[in-house]
């Protein structure tokens, strides 16, 4: 090899490792081992033996370090207590420690992570477009319901609890909840956490998550490019009433566009509602009237007096109130899904609801 190396012949560095049997000093306790301990802390002792490792290459031709060598040396130069992969690399970690050895370095703790897989059992595969985590932000997802939904991939905290706040995963998090077995990724669980998140960060018509109110300002603009931008206060009280029929903030410019367009009476429901319902085009007009001379007495327009609004209608004319809940919808928010009437009178505020129920009781007489 010598004589080799002189003839400046290219050449690998690779690791000797020690072969069963063979002296390695002239002690005569220092005979190799036949095999090599990990201890993992999520797997437990795990033997290797000697001759199924290989003399890997620890240098290339060119100079340039192998995984094996530079994340050993990284490793150790960092300080780092504890090495978290996947358990693809458990073969290499006989090799790991053999490098540890031979520096005189005190290894880390080894933590080897049960792999993921898809639906369909397979490996999880950023090439086969299994996981995209730029488009969990895109989807309205909140970065507490991700980090949450990973949590849960590959540990069990012992408990039936699955929803965790950020400062709930810091607490009860542990190496040793760790699961050994592959971990499924179904995103119809990652979609439920992110309503279940939203709930959390949505408690109050008057309260909400800054970075909810944030997202759904950006996606506010991006849908509505000539919408002069709402308020905070107002987008607090658009999250809060839709928290329960989204699963995330993207949902909302495309579901409910009623809370920053008003109604023209113009869309396929209006026209649906207006040429099926058994209510007379002169009742309705009379609802919408009844319910604007209400809107116009209220101090209040919260849900509760919204609701107020509502019975007061119905006593007036004695009306069916699922009638007057049908008519109002269609003058308030030209749909038939979405929040309750009273629910987006009270995040519509006083003003826009007088002037959107005048709008309608206008379109209503002009195509009488």
């Amino acid at each position: 090899r010598d004589a080799l190396r002189r003839q400046g012949l290219p050449h690998v560095l690779r690791l000797a490792v020690p072969r069963p049997g063979l002296q390695l000093t002239e002690h005569p306790s220092s005979a190799a081992a036949s095999s090599i301990l990990l201890e993992d802390v999520v797997r437990g002792s795990i033997p290797f033996k000697v001759s199924t490792v290989d003399d890997a290459i620890l240098l290339k031709s060119d100079g340039m370090p192998t995984y094996h060598l530079a994340s050993v040396v990284d490793d150790h130069l960092m300080r780092i207590s504890h090495v978290l992969r996947g358990e693809e690399w458990l073969s290499s970690a006989p090799k790991h420690l053999l490098l540890y050895k031979a520096f005189g370095w005190t290894p880390p703790a080894f933590v080897h992570l049960p792999l993921l897989q898809n639906e369909q059992g397979r490996k999880l595969s950023k090439r086969q477009g299994d996981l995209d985590v730029a488009s969990f932000r895109d989807r309205g997802l909140m970065p507490e319901a991700v980090l949450n939904f990973i949590a849960m991939l590959g540990w069990n905290p012992g408990t039936t609890q699955e929803v965790f706040t950020v400062s709930e995963l810091i607490d009860q998090f542990s190496l040793q909840g760790i699961n050994v077995s592959s971990g499924m990724v179904r995103p119809e669980k990652l979609r439920w956490l992110g309503q279940q998140h939203l709930l959390l960060g949505t408690p109050s018509p008057t309260s909400a998550s800054p970075s909810l109110i944030q997202d759904l300002s950006k996606r506010i603009s991006n849908s509505f490019p000539d919408l002069t931008q709402p308020s905070q206060d107002y987008l607090t009280r658009v999250l809060y009433a839709s928290r329960e029929r989204i699963r995330t903030v993207s949902d909302i410019p495309d579901r409910f566009p009623f809370f920053f367009l008003a109604p023209l009476g113009q869309s396929k429901e209006a026209a649906k509602f207006l040429s099926s319902s058994s209510i007379p085009r002169e009742s309705m007009v009379k609802m919408i009237m009844a319910a604007l001379e209400e809107v116009g007495r209220s101090d209040e327009m919260d849900t509760a007096g919204a609701n107020d609004i509502l019975e007061s209608v119905c006593t007036f004319g004695s009306w069916e109130l699922n009638d007057i809940r049908k008519t109002l919808r269609y003058a308030l928010m030209d749909s038939k899904t979405g929040p309750g009437v009273a629910m987006v009178m009270s995040v519509l505020g006083k003003k826009e609801s007088e002037d959107r129920l005048r709008a309608a009781t206008n379109r209503l007489q002009a195509s009488a």
